[in-house]
């Protein structure tokens, strides 16, 4: 897809922005884009500065929509999304985006992108810090060595569910020689056979008829979530803290000591709700994406986003405390306030919008407009196509033409050309 954002790089001042960026400049602005064209922006700007790419959008459907149309452009991409965090036991509740997030993170740690992309909610939770979440994975392969009840340990550690039988992420399973994992790197969920005390097989398996499948030649285990902790030195933090807090929330200070014995007595207690206890102290997704170029998507739909989230979270925090589940600072759980502007201010940054305005957490240094249409489909019609792309010609304009087919492009060439237009199929010939 290099046709479209050589494209792309044709307009002046995308071109701009581009040796704006080059030189050292940030923050960069560039108006004048559409949704349609900001993939395409997105892809030139990768290609051009060769940084991979962090994108920030206001909410999830525009960082997936928009990460969706990079994909196809042929970018590798990645969605860091956001997720629930879990403050009471609770059986029931999912953990499905916690285990996506793990497996993004491990993506963006191995590098394994070209752009990605995460809306404010996401880039605005706390996570695992990068050293504790690289110490706590490993991998197994054919051949290796294995004492089971070590696994079994290691895996709960990490927060691992032990299953009569895994059918989801974060789960595994014993059944004599035979080991099921299912880790938040794979699709799939694996299993490992054991001669004795070494791994004679590895593969997947099935879900569904729990049948084995195709061979797998290394197992990457991932943490099952994005905090784990030791059960003695949680407990001996959770009791030191009960003793230090006199004006605290007796119901609080209740439910510290509470799941202090609980952990002492071999249990598990919600790693969400004791963030600032833990030893491994979390950080925040920027700290992922320091080598890369950040981009904002309307960042004036971001900024309202973020107030309305620290307006809704201290809310949230505030009823929380009141329980007595947690202490109520925002700041153990989620980004402080100014935390997006110190962002900004750390990282080289685009601000990309369709349309022209203030209000920039901080003021861009640079500042570009382009002009993108996309005009409708043309049905076939060579002259309704002509009217179409008649102003843009005039203008002095760059349009692509897409069709069908290499033969199609070729006649869509002549046919053009035949109208007065400077026309030739890009290569490969997918585009007029």
């Amino acid at each position: 897809m290099h046709f479209l954002t050589g494209a792309a790089y044709c307009l002046p001042g995308v071109q701009k922005t581009v040796e704006q960026l080059l030189g050292g400049v940030s923050p960069c602005a560039l108006f004048g884009l559409p949704e349609v064209a900001k993939a395409v922006v997105l892809a030139c700007l990768h290609e051009k500065c060769e940084r991979p790419v962090l994108v920030v959008t206001a909410t999830e459907a525009e960082a997936l929509r928009l990460g969706a149309d990079v994909t196809a452009l042929g970018k590798k991409t990645v969605f860091l999304p956001a997720r629930d965090y879990v403050f009471t036991q609770n059986s029931g509740f999912s953990r499905e985006y916690e285990h996506r997030r793990i497996h993004a993170l491990h993506r963006v740690l191995k590098q394994d992108f070209e752009i990605a992309f995460c809306d404010a909610e996401s880039l605005t939770q706390m996570t695992a810090n990068q050293a504790a979440f690289t110490a706590a994975g490993f991998t197994l392969k054919s051949g290796d060595t294995v004492d089971l009840n070590a696994l079994r340990a290691r895996l709960t550690g990490l927060g691992y569910l032990c299953t009569e039988q895994v059918d989801g992420p974060g789960q595994f399973a014993v059944r004599g020689g035979i080991v099921d994992v299912f880790s938040p790197a794979h699709e799939k969920p694996a299993r490992l056979e054991l001669w004795g005390d070494e791994i004679d097989l590895l593969s997947y398996f099935s879900t569904e008829d729990q049948r084995r499948s195709d061979p797998l030649s290394e197992l990457t285990v991932l943490p099952a979530c994005e905090f784990f902790y030791n059960p003695a030195e949680l407990a001996q933090q959770l009791l030191k803290k009960a003793g230090s807090l006199k004006k605290a929330n007796e119901a609080y200070l209740r439910q510290l000591r509470q799941d202090a014995e609980l952990l002492q007595a071999g249990g598990t207690v919600c790693a969400d709700r004791y963030l600032p206890y833990l030893k491994n102290k979390p950080v925040l997704p920027g700290d992922y994406f320091k080598n890369c170029l950040l981009v904002c998507s309307e960042q004036k739909n971001i900024s309202q986003r973020l107030k309305s989230l620290a307006a809704g979270r201290l809310n949230d925090l505030t009823a929380l405390a009141e329980d007595g589940i947690i202490l109520k600072n925002a700041a153990d759980f989620y980004a402080p306030r100014g935390y997006f502007t110190q962002l900004v201010g750390q990282m080289q940054t685009v601000y990309l919008s369709n349309f022209t305005h203030g209000g920039f957490p901080v003021a861009p240094s640079g500042v570009e407009s382009v002009t993108v249409r996309q005009i409708s489909p043309y049905g076939g019609a060579i002259d309704v196509l002509c009217d179409d792309l008649r102003p843009c010609a005039a203008g002095r304009g760059t349009g692509v033409v897409a069709v069908y087919g290499e033969k199609a492009v070729d006649i869509m060439a002549g046919e053009l050309a035949a109208n007065g237009f400077a026309a030739a199929p890009a290569a490969p010939k997918r585009v007029v």
